[in-house]
């Protein structure tokens, strides 16, 4: 009898993968500077900081950007694409300030959302619950 293991080779969960994840890099003065001056971007995945995003944000609002409501609150609450484009106006308490993530789209079909955890409700601020009301009034 063989006192080697031959299912001690086998690699389990992420790790039998072995993929390469793309770690998001944030844009910094420095980045955005050399991206100017090379045209190439540092990495796949880029994030903005805060002023990127307000400035971002600011700039769609004054052009009156029609879906400006949909980006305050990705920017604001963290929503993913799915769920923004899931989100039902009955699952909207803009008295209570209260927005309810219960579906998501994937696939051009709307379903539950990704996991339990998904599945939440959020608290959302006066500037939010301000902004998404224009828009439904709109």
């Amino acid at each position: 009898m063989s006192s080697r293991n031959p299912v001690a080779l086998i690699k389990f969960g992420k790790a039998s993968k072995q993929r390469v994840k793309n770690r998001p890099l944030l844009w910094t003065t420095e980045r955005v500077e050399r991206w100017k001056e090379t045209g190439t971007v540092p990495a796949k995945v880029m994030v903005w900081s805060q002023h990127h995003c307000g400035a971002f944000l600011d700039h769609i609002a004054e052009n009156k950007e029609r879906l400006y409501a949909l980006y305050h609150l990705a920017a604001f609450c963290g929503l993913r694409r799915g769920e923004l484009v899931g989100l039902d106006w009955a699952d909207v308490g803009l008295e209570t300030r209260r927005v309810h993530i219960r579906q998501s789209q994937s696939d051009d079909e709307l379903d539950d959302t990704k996991s339990e955890n998904s599945d939440r409700q959020l608290t959302i601020d006066d500037e939010t619950a301000r902004v998404l009301k224009a828009w439904r009034k709109a």
